[in-house]
């Protein structure tokens, strides 16, 4: 997995494969993603549209070894997206928008550091990053226009 290593002096690119020793999986609480859809006609509506999602990760790097001249990260930090076509149907004058619930996995794992050079460590990790065995969950939420979306609609 490429990402970015940090240390007291600033961040560099490097490639990072884990091990992972123990992990627990869960839900992250839901976020709005996307933009908010607006229904002004007196019709149902039934739209497409790409949703995406960042899944950001953080590992804090601490033990392991390091050889001599090769910098020593404290932390790596990564970050999957994903695109997905979903459609929503929304009913007359109500708004829509998307909520994402991200699987997240926590735990400790050895990670291979391998930096520009092709220079290898290998640290321990504490780690938090995007679920490897709960998909994620997104949902469609609707409610009633407010006083300044249904104003918006009659102009």
């Amino acid at each position: 997995m490429w990402g970015t290593c940090w240390d007291g002096k600033g961040s560099w690119s490097c490639t990072v494969s884990a091990e992972v020793a123990e992990s627990r999986s869960f839900y992250a609480p839901p976020r709005k993603v996307g933009d908010i859809t607006v229904n002004c006609t007196r019709e149902t509506v039934r739209n497409q549209r790409d949703v995406t999602v960042r899944r950001p990760g953080a590992a804090e790097l601490t033990g392991g070894s390091t050889p001599a001249g090769v910098r020593r990260p404290t932390r790596f930090t990564w970050s999957e997206e994903t695109t997905r076509t979903l459609t929503e149907t929304i009913q007359p004058n109500e708004a829509s928008w998307f909520e994402v619930q991200q699987a997240r996995e926590t735990g400790t794992a050895s990670f291979t550091i391998t930096d520009d050079a092709g220079r290898v460590q290998i640290r321990k990790a504490e780690f938090d990053g995007p679920g490897l065995t709960l998909p994620d969950r997104l949902f469609q939420k609707t409610g009633p226009l407010n006083r300044e979306e249904l104003a918006g609609c009659r102009r």
